[in-house]
């Protein structure tokens, strides 16, 4: 005989759902809403938008008259009570479910398991009447309180210094396309505790299977989504650090950069014709001036039948191209049993790859040399470099 399970009675449901009020305010608050600051009023609108998941969040780019500052402000949906018990029971539910990238297949496996945990209660109902607690466990799941701007296709650059609150900075494209944004960063009102950070980048490094510890406060890696992130621990800094570089979901064309007056057609011309020849390209800039987003489009360009190897510290280049090898850096805490793969080892391994076109991410040091080498001998190459104009990258 084949026993089935009882239906909880009204009177289970209710014990659960107070039994999961009384251990969410036992613990430190589960939900944190992002909602706008009491003194918007002074403030003047610039620019207001949804987010992706399912347009729940809105944003607003504010500049303060006073003071010539910008802002990027987030609201989230509101939750009421009942929301809070029914998150704790699906929560409890889904520990099963590993930590994973973001995406649409995610999405999918966490609004089904939030609706078969509350049809054991018989509660099937109130997932649909209250869309927000999907949403908090999408969010949740995802990157928590960095969630909306790291889903957000205008945010550009995330940065917490060790301030309370994150900065952001933006691309002029899209809803921001014809808004006048008279500052590289904009505050928020995405404030982190010390608490915060440190669950934020545990969050991060569990996503890519990175350590960051004490034995090792520095690490650099690529999320899922193809993002770069840059932490520190307080153990080399005053506070802990974390700069998120994003990447956009299909990288730029030779024709963008164009239409955005970043390169005039003659030179566009110009450099295409370098790419087509072989010949070495250094790409000299300051900091976040656009020499990855260059050197990324000027590689979609190299001819389909030539193989393109790139060697980078950190994977930053999305390369539109059908045969491209990417090779990264390793450095060894580990005993001799290892040794650290720096990236003049992967350029010299790349001459004997029969790549028609070597590419460094940035270079630093002696691998500089090697790919001078490769060029002279019929490869072609590229790579960037940190410096104010040509004249210092000599120098350097």
């Amino acid at each position: 005989m084949v026993l089935k399970p009882r239906k909880p009675s009204t009177e289970d449901i209710e014990k659960k759902l107070m039994e999961a009020l009384k251990e969410s305010e036992e613990e430190k608050p589960i939900l944190a809403r992002l909602s706008y600051p009491e003194n918007m009023s002074r403030l003047e609108l610039l620019a207001r938008y949804k987010t992706e998941y399912k347009e729940m969040a809105e944003i607003s780019i504010l500049r303060d008259p006073e003071t010539e500052s910008y802002y990027y402000y987030v609201d989230e949906p509101a939750y009421s009570d009942v929301v809070m018990r029914l998150y704790r029971i699906a929560r409890d539910h889904l520990k099963e479910i590993p930590v994973m990238s973001r995406g649409v297949i995610m999405e999918e496996i966490i609004e089904d398991s939030v609706a078969k945990a509350l049809e054991a209660y018989g509660l099937s109902e109130d997932y649909y009447r209250y869309p927000e607690l999907a949403y908090y466990m999408v969010r949740d799941m995802g990157y928590w309180l960095l969630d909306v701007p790291m889903r957000d296709p205008h945010v550009e650059e995330i940065d917490y210094p060790g301030s309370e609150c994150i900065s952001i900075a933006v691309r002029r494209a899209g809803a921001l396309k014809d808004i006048d944004i008279a500052a590289e960063w904009l505050g928020t009102n995405i404030c982190l505790s010390e608490e915060d950070v440190r669950r934020i980048i545990e969050i991060f490094a569990s996503k890519v299977g990175a350590e960051v510890t004490i034995a090792k406060p520095i690490a650099e890696f690529k999320t899922p989504e193809g993002h770069r992130v840059a932490i520190n621990l307080s153990e080399v800094g005053r506070t802990n650090n974390i700069t998120i570089r994003k990447h956009p979901k299909i990288p730029l064309t030779i024709a963008d950069l164009i239409r955005r007056n970043t390169l005039s057609p003659l030179m566009a011309a110009y450099l295409w014709t370098l790419v087509e020849d072989r010949k070495l390209i250094f790409i000299v800039g300051g900091m976040a001036s656009g020499k990855t987003t260059l050197l990324n489009t000027l590689l979609s360009m190299v001819p389909r039948d030539i193989k393109i190897t790139v060697m980078e510290d950190t994977p930053e280049l999305h390369i539109i191209h059908d045969r491209v090898q990417m090779l990264h850096t390793r450095r060894s805490y580990q005993t001799s049993e290892m040794m650290n793969i720096d990236l003049d080892m992967l350029a010299r391994y790349a001459l004997r790859t029969r790549a028609g076109f070597i590419v460094i991410g940035e270079a630093r040091d002696i691998e500089t040399r090697t790919l001078v080498q490769a060029a002279s001998t019929g490869h072609g190459g590229a790579t960037t470099m940190h410096a104010d104009d040509n004249r210092a990258s000599l120098v350097l």
